[in-house]
């Protein structure tokens, strides 16, 4: 859904951490620590892929 609402960057930059911190919760209160920390590795490694795969792109990375 979108709308035309103006928000500032600062603003956005709460939103976003304030995501964050509930998707965090949520994952916390449905899946024990072991399952929680294996997608949290997965999370990570697949944003590390994503980072490589960017700056390869951008010829700073060979």
């Amino acid at each position: 859904m979108k709308h035309n609402i103006r928000l500032s960057t600062k603003e956005k930059i709460n939103i976003w951490l304030d995501l964050c911190e509930f998707s965090s919760g949520l994952m916390e209160s449905t899946m024990s620590k072991k399952e929680l920390n294996r997608k949290l590795e997965k999370m990570r490694s697949e944003h590390l892929k994503r980072d490589r795969i960017m700056l390869e792109k951008i010829g700073r990375l060979k």
